[in-house]
């Protein structure tokens, strides 16, 4: 199954990013941030802080068997 979410990451995110990366981490499933034709290893906080710039709309996608439970706990985050 494959899921998804728009969110906005606010300017002083990284806390966000922080908990984000730790949450992702519980789920089985592939779990990627989409923005301007990149795509991030939601796992990775390399790969999230290189990557990704506040404010920028961001597309949270998740693929797996736990993958709608993995998008609604990760949104949770950005609310």
């Amino acid at each position: 199954m494959e899921v998804k979410e728009s969110f906005h990451i606010d300017r002083n995110g990284s806390h966000q990013m922080i908990n984000l990366v730790q949450q992702a981490n519980q789920f089985q499933s592939y779990i990627v941030l989409e923005t301007n034709n990149k795509v991030v290893n939601c796992k990775s906080l390399i790969s999230i802080s290189a990557f990704l710039v506040p404010s920028e709309n961001i597309t949270l996608k998740a693929v797996g068997d736990d993958a709608k439970e993995a998008v609604t706990t990760l949104q949770r985050l950005f609310k």
